[in-house]
């Protein structure tokens, strides 16, 4: 596999770090940390990684390196957003350019934290939360009766919802009696794999060792990574993050976003509902539409009981959703319902919930949280 690496300092460190070097036929690494370039393309200096020269290309000779030189992948990371258009803009094919910049973040080594913690007390646990950052954000355990757990993150889409599930439920121990999957108004129309944050795919194939529809392969990104990341249930203690997630507020991100929606979040409105709202994708739509049935097929094979739950949405935010997309939504969504016989809560536009619950147009703040989860809780009670 010959790669083109554009990277700087402790992005590139990071990344170094996580690739096995001996699959990877490193052909240039280009960076900003490299000397001004001479006139014409040539290396300024070599770098010797496991026995091979490396070209360090100045990142000012970014065009004249990857239109002169064969690869499989550009690996990307630090800066990616601009460097990723730029060499869209160069005419680099899109599924040759992947987004590396998870290798310096704690996302990618998350999921498999998150599964172990959780994997070594199993039998405590009654209720289990799948979804996307509206599930991590919107619900507070300590407000349930029973033993609940939420394995969720940002982007989280039906494919990584229908993982967890089958790894949790097929647990030895486990005692989960009901499970909750949440959906957005896009749910249908949203893959991970193919969309603009397609780079979490990193972190959730060191758990399933699965990358859906992304454009490096499962067998491809085997060889990507160093034995130390395929191994990392086992090696994690040996590599980083030895301590436990907060399983209550996985990203830590709770307490700063405890508070009301401030004004540039009403300003971004518009752009936040109509960039969720242009996602249509009729095959997508068909494959989640399936996923989401063997869900509830295999919950119900494991003797537990599952329910889906729309978290609550702004008015702001629901006032430029496309009104076309959500009407698909529950048509597809009442379709099932009907022929699986499953139960729906539906929080989308509560009336229990303010602005107030809200710390940005789609996102429950602490106070949000805690409605749902009593409601949530309620139900629960009332049903057993």
């Amino acid at each position: 596999m010959r790669v083109i690496i554009v990277s700087y300092g402790v992005f590139l460190e990071n990344l170094l770090k996580t690739i096995n070097l001996n699959n990877i036929d490193i052909v240039a690494i280009v960076s900003p940390d490299a000397p001004p370039p001479p006139i014409s393309f040539q290396p300024a200096l070599k770098l010797t990684l496991f026995g091979k020269n490396v070209s360090i290309v100045p990142y000012e000779l970014l065009d004249e390196c990857v239109t002169e030189t064969y690869f499989d992948y550009i690996f990307v990371s630090g800066n990616e957003g601009y460097v990723i258009n730029q060499l869209k803009n160069l005419g680099i094919e899109k599924q040759k350019i992947v987004n590396m910049s998870l290798t310096s973040s704690f996302l990618l080594t998350y999921h498999v934290r998150l599964i172990r913690q959780i994997k070594s007390n199993i039998s405590k646990y009654k209720i289990l939360f799948v979804g996307l950052s509206y599930v991590r954000d919107g619900i507070d355990l300590s407000c349930f009766d029973l033993p609940a757990v939420v394995c969720a993150g940002s982007s989280q889409d039906l494919f990584y919802d229908y993982e967890y599930i089958k790894r949790m439920l097929s647990e030895e121990n486990n005692q989960f009696k009901y499970v909750f999957i949440g959906l957005a108004p896009y749910s249908f129309n949203f893959d991970l794999s193919l969309g603009n944050n397609s780079n979490f795919i990193l972190g959730y194939y060191l758990a399933f060792k699965k990358t859906h529809n992304f454009q490096v392969n499962d067998e491809d990104m085997e060889k990507i990574f160093n034995d130390q990341h395929l191994n990392l249930f086992e090696t994690l203690d040996k590599i980083n993050y030895p301590f436990d997630l907060d399983l209550n507020d996985l990203y830590k991100w709770k307490k700063q976003n405890n508070h009301p929606m401030d004004v540039s979040a009403r300003f971004g409105a518009r752009e936040r509902a109509e960039v969720w709202s242009k996602k249509r994708f009729p095959l997508t739509i068909a494959e989640n539409t399936k996923i989401l049935k063997e869900c509830i097929h295999f919950c119900r094979s494991k003797n537990t009981i599952p329910i889906l739950v729309l978290y609550p949405k702004s008015h702001v935010y629901m006032r430029f959703f496309s009104k076309r997309m959500l009407d698909e939504f529950y048509y597809i969504l009442n379709q099932i319902k009907e022929e699986e016989k499953i139960e729906v809560l539906d929080y989308t536009q509560w009336n229990e919930i303010t602005i107030n619950d809200f710390y940005n147009v789609d996102h429950l703040n602490s106070s949000g949280a805690k409605k749902v989860s009593t409601a949530i809780n309620d139900y629960i009670m009332n049903k057993r």
